[in-house]
């Protein structure tokens, strides 16, 4: 029967079950406040999103193939790829959050709308691989609602959407990826 992930030896195999450790120790910290009690530094919860994210995309960019004939015991290139992405848009909101939250109502910078369309891409591809497509194509109708709205009549009608103002909704906000 083959394996559905990835299995790995050694150093790659501890670097994997460090990073499942620190999730919910991170979670811990977060839920008691530590940071903010302990060492007077407050961590918005979008913040504590990002991290929490990266952290999972890297561990499922490492442990789930892209499909049945992807490597089940090294990482592929592409997947080293669609980790780096995937840090760089988290962790790209873990940094500016604080600046970000108190710059809401400007529109998204050209990087933040690069960073918004890669974050997409790599949350799409890891949906898809975790829990299919169905629940990627439900995701992409309500993109394209948000996108294309002012075309339909009645109800379903609504404002129109640039992409500045959709990376700002959706990926620097604190109601969107990271909320």
């Amino acid at each position: 029967m083959e394996e559905k992930y990835r299995s790995y030896q050694g150093w790659m195999a501890a670097v994997i079950r460090a990073i499942a450790i620190i999730i919910p120790i991170l979670s811990l910290i977060y839920v008691f406040d530590i940071p903010r009690i302990y060492l007077n530094i407050l961590v918005y919860p979008s913040q504590y999103n990002a991290l929490f994210l990266a952290l999972v995309l890297l561990l499922v960019f490492l442990l789930v193939p892209a499909g049945k004939n992807s490597s089940r015991t090294k990482v592929p290139w592409y997947d080293v790829l669609l980790i780096i992405l995937s840090l760089s848009g988290c962790l790209y909101i873990l940094v500016e959050f604080p600046t970000l939250y108190r710059l809401q109502g400007i529109d998204a910078t050209t990087i933040e709308q690069v960073l918004f369309v890669t974050t997409l891409v790599v949350l799409s591809e890891a949906i898809r691989r975790t829990l299919g497509w169905p629940l990627l194509i439900i995701g992409y109708i309500f993109l394209l609602h948000a996108k294309f709205a002012y075309l339909l009549p009645g109800l379903l009608g609504g404002p129109t959407y640039n992409i500045s103002d959709l990376a700002s909704y959706i990926y620097l906000y604190q109601w969107g990826f990271f909320g």
